[in-house]
C-alpha cells in the first residue's frame, strides 16, 4: 500500500461554457523514502474525482516526458540509462481515462526505466503532470478544466545485503501470478528491468509466459552462463518468431561468445528475418571473429542475404569490416548500398555528405562517386579511425 508523502496544490483553469460540476484532487506518492541499492523505485500519481459526475481524463504528454508517459519525471543525482541504438519510433495508443464521481485513478511509474540509481545517498525526484478533464469519452469533446500538478520528492538510496534485497523483491515475485493484469505487469516490469542475478530462475520461468520479450532482456542483463544457454535454446527452438528474434538479438549482446556458432548456424536459416537478425547479432557477439562469416554473405546471389551481411559487419566493431563495407557501396542493389552507408556510419561515425545532406547512392554513378570518396578517406585513416557500435550515438562527420 502506498503511503502518501506529498499532497499537491493544484491550479484548475475553467474553460468558458464548459459544464463541469466537480473538482479534482491529485497526489504524487512514493512507496517509501529510503530504498536499497538495486531496488525498484516507483512514483505514483493519484487523481480523485470529488465531483458529482463521471469525467474522462486526458494526461497530456509533457515536454520532458519519455515516450508515452502520462506524467514527467526528472531525478537529480541519477544517471541516464545505457543507450542501445539511436532514434526512437513510438506509437502511444493513448486513450482517455474514466473516473466516476467519488472514485480515483492511480498511475504508477517505475523510475528505473529512465534513471539509474547507482550511488548511495540522496536523490530529488521532480514530477509534473498536465491533466485535461472532459465531460465525455471523446477526444474532441469540450474541455471542462485543465489541471497542472507539480511536486518535488526527496528519497535516499542505501546499501543493503543480498538477503535484504531479496526481501524487497519478494512482493514483486508474489505478484507475478496476480489475476489483475496491471499489477502483474508492474511486478514483471520491476523484475525484468532490474534483473537481479538471484532472480535468474524467475526470469527463465517468465520466458514461457506472455512476458517472454521482457524476460529475454532480463536474461541478457543477468549475463550468466545459464542465461546464455536459455537464450541460445530460445534462439534455436522458439516457435514464436518474435520470441526467437528477441532471443537471437539479446544473445548477441551478452558475453557468451561460446554461443557464436549458434548465431552463425542461424545465419543459414531459410527464414530471411531470422537470417538478418542472426547476422546482426553475430557481428555484435563475435566482433572480429564474425567478420569472415559475414563477409561470405556478401557474395550471395540474393540481395537480402547480402544486406544481412552488411548489417552484421556494421555491428562488428571490427576495423577489417570497413573495407568490405566500402566495397559493398558498389553493390548492384540499391538497398544493399544504402545499408552499407548505415553500417559505415555506425562503425566510423563518418559519412559522405554534400550540401543537401547524405550523398545520393540511388544511381550507379552516385554510388561510384561515394565509393571513391570512402576509398580516399579510408586510405588516409585506416590506422587511426576509431571504431564504434550500437551503444554510441553521434551525428555524422563528413569524410571530406
Amino acid at each position: 500500500m502506498l503511503k502518501p508523502l506529498f499532497t499537491l496544490s493544484l491550479a484548475a483553469f475553467a474553460i468558458p461554457g464548459a459544464l463541469f460540476g466537480g473538482s479534482l484532487d491529485a497526489r504524487f506518492t512514493s512507496d517509501k523514502a529510503t530504498y536499497l541499492l538495486g531496488e525498484p523505485v516507483f512514483v505514483s500519481l493519484s487523481v480523485t474525482n470529488n465531483g458529482s459526475k463521471t469525467v474522462w481524463l486526458e494526461f497530456k504528454l509533457p515536454d520532458m516526458a519519455l515516450h508515452c508517459q502520462d506524467f514527467a519525471t526528472e531525478v537529480s543525482g541519477a544517471d541516464a540509462p545505457e543507450k542501445w541504438g539511436c532514434g526512437i519510433a513510438v506509437s502511444c495508443g493513448r486513450g482517455l481515462r474514466k473516473v466516476e464521481a467519488g472514485k480515483s485513478i492511480t498511475l504508477r511509474r517505475l523510475l528505473n526505466y529512465e534513471f539509474r540509481f547507482r550511488r548511495i545517498g540522496a536523490y530529488s525526484i521532480h514530477a509534473h503532470a498536465t491533466v485535461i478533464v472532459h465531460d465525455q469519452d471523446l477526444w474532441d469533446s469540450p474541455i471542462a478544466s485543465k489541471v497542472e500538478a507539480e511536486e518535488t520528492m526527496p528519497v535516499r538510496v542505501q546499501r543493503g545485503s543480498e538477503s535484504q534485497l531479496k526481501a524487497a523483491f519478494q512482493p514483486f515475485v508474489a505478484e507475478i501470478d496476480n489475476p489483475d493484469v496491471m499489477t502483474q505487469s508492474e511486478a514483471v516490469g520491476a523484475i525484468t528491468e532490474l534483473a537481479p542475478m538471484f532472480l535468474e530462475d524467475v526470469l527463465v520461468r517468465l520466458t514461457k509466459t506472455r512476458y517472454a520479450g521482457a524476460a529475454i532482456i532480463g536474461l541478457r542483463k543477468v549475463n550468466t552462463p545459464k542465461a546464455w544457454d536459455v537464450l541460445a535454446q530460445l534462439a534455436r527452438n522458439a516457435q514464436d518468431s518474435s520470441v526467437r528474434s528477441a532471443a537471437i538479438e539479446n544473445l548477441g549482446r551478452t558475453s557468451g561468445t561460446a554461443h557464436l556458432p549458434v548465431l552463425l548456424q542461424l545465419m543459414q536459416s531459410p527464414d530471411k528475418e531470422t537470417q538478418r537478425v542472426a547476422a546482426r547479432a553475430a557481428g555484435e557477439l563475435g566482433r572480429q571473429d564474425s567478420v569472415p562469416h559475414l563477409a561470405a554473405l556478401l557474395s550471395a546471389g540474393d540481395p537480402d542475404i547480402r544486406q544481412a551481411g552488411v548489417e552484421g559487419l556494421g555491428n562488428s566493431h571490427a576495423r577489417a569490416a570497413v573495407a568490405l563495407l566500402i566495397g559493398a557501396l558498389l553493390d548492384p542493389d540499391a538497398n544493399v548500398r544504402q545499408a552499407s552507408v548505415g553500417s559505415l556510419f555506425l562503425l566510423t561515425h563518418h559519412a559522405a555528405l554534400d550540401e543537401k545532406g547524405w550523398s545520393d547512392l540511388s544511381t550507379s554513378e552516385g554510388a561510384a562517386a561515394v565509393h571513391q570518396r570512402w576509398v580516399g578517406w579510408w586510405n588516409a585513416h585506416s590506422v587511426d579511425a576509431e571504431m564504434h557500435g550500437l551503444s554510441d550515438c553521434a551525428p555524422p562527420v563528413n569524410i571530406n
